[in-house]
């Protein structure tokens, strides 16, 4: 009889508020972080007790230090280990222009995503009727014929260059905000550098798998 080992749920309780302590702010670094570091590390620089209070602390400690991102957060409660600031929901900095830059990328990186979800609805709809005509017995006769002549149905290709040409185009948006975003004032110029310096093995991208695409329509 083999041994059934019990798995025990941890439950992530919060810790009773502390009177004038209710938020931190902390910075911190690690190998994926803006600020590369070879060890992961926190430091914290005060505590206070209102968001808001928070919020002005933070500006005032960014100026003295900085080169490190600042965030507030509440004592007591589980935080997460923050690697990317992007990722967090609203974010201040003591530079106004860099605040309005990152509000400005997580607007267009929305409505970049908006509209890529439109067109895939768009491709995946054209694609439905293309399997339904698939299903007809016009369009297994044209894929038969396909078939012996070695070739693939024209509606098959037509929907690929279709696929392609979405895809292409969300990636060129993507890279330019990348490209924005290297050029912003996240980075400095010798940051810009030595990133440019570093020699990154580049894979070949792998066949786009179309027919996964009919399960959609399902």
């Amino acid at each position: 009889m083999s041994d059934i080992k019990s798995t025990k749920v941890a439950i992530l309780h919060d810790n009773p508020p502390l009177p004038g302590k209710k938020y931190f702010l902390a910075s911190m670094i690690s190998p994926e972080s803006r600020q590369k570091h070879d060890t992961y590390g926190f430091k914290i620089h005060d505590v206070c007790e209102t968001e808001e209070e928070g919020r002005k602390l933070s500006m005032a400690y960014q100026a003295l230090d900085p080169d490190f991102d600042i965030f507030v957060g509440t004592v007591g409660k589980w935080s997460p280990w923050v690697f990317n600031p992007f990722e967090v929901s609203n974010v201040e900095y003591a530079n106004s222009q860099l605040t309005g830059l990152i509000q400005s990328h997580r607007n267009k990186q929305a409505e970049m995503d908006k509209n890529w979800d439109k067109e895939f609805r768009e491709i995946k709809e054209k694609h439905a009727k293309d399997l339904e005509y698939a299903k007809t017995q016009e369009g297994k006769a044209a894929l038969a014929s396909a078939s012996e002549n070695k070739r693939q149905h024209a509606a098959a290709v037509w929907f690929k260059i279709q696929q392609l040409e979405a895809l292409i185009k969300k990636r060129t948006e993507e890279l330019r905000q990348e490209r924005d975003t290297f050029l912003s004032d996240l980075y400095t110029d010798l940051e810009r550098d030595e990133a440019q310096k570093i020699t990154l093995p580049l894979t070949e991208p792998i066949d786009m798998q179309y027919q996964l695409m009919s399960n959609l329509s399902e």
